[in-house]
């Protein structure tokens, strides 16, 4: 009974973060405007991989935007969310490998609570409590690694290639 639960709400993560709109992902972003540039993400792990991302919510507005899940197929180099602010940018992604385990992509600039249960919009960071990402994929709330990347002025576009486990 307790195996079927667990199947059950694996399926039901699974077809939510699946849920989100591909049809975007794979267009072109608009061009970047005065102050934006557009992020891009190469994914070469030979897993789909579940992105996180965090951002300035706009230039008069100081708090900083957490969104997620998009996914990136295997293969694909979209522009996932379209276009950011320039300044400091955060990404997190995680894939599932054929043993179980979970492929992290991120770094340890900054540390956020992410919530493997549904999808991420909001505007708060800082102190959750968590426990630490799971080795095997399970639901929950677990502390993410970001990876920060710094966007000067006169950079358009970023492009992030992601590379295969170890």
């Amino acid at each position: 009974m307790r195996l079927l639960r667990l199947v059950w709400t694996l399926g039901a993560v699974c077809a939510g973060l699946l849920a989100q709109p591909a049809q975007a992902q794979n267009a072109p972003p608009p061009p970047p405007a005065p102050g934006q540039f557009s992020f891009r993400v190469c994914n070469n792990s030979g897993l789909t991989l579940y992105f996180v991302f965090i951002y300035l919510n706009s230039v008069t507005d100081a708090r900083f935007r957490t969104t997620g899940w998009y996914p990136v197929n295997a293969g694909e180099c979209p522009h996932p969310s379209g276009n950011f602010l320039q300044g400091k940018f955060y990404y997190f992604a995680f894939g599932i490998k054929s043993d179980n385990t979970t492929y992290l992509v991120g770094g340890t600039v900054l540390q956020q609570c992410v919530d493997l249960s549904q999808t991420i919009d909001r505007y708060d960071i800082g102190t959750a409590s968590c426990g630490p990402f799971p080795r095997i994929y399970s639901v929950g709330n677990y502390m993410a690694g970001f990876a920060e990347v710094i966007v000067p002025l006169m950079v358009d576009s970023i492009t992030v290639s992601v590379k295969p486990p170890p």
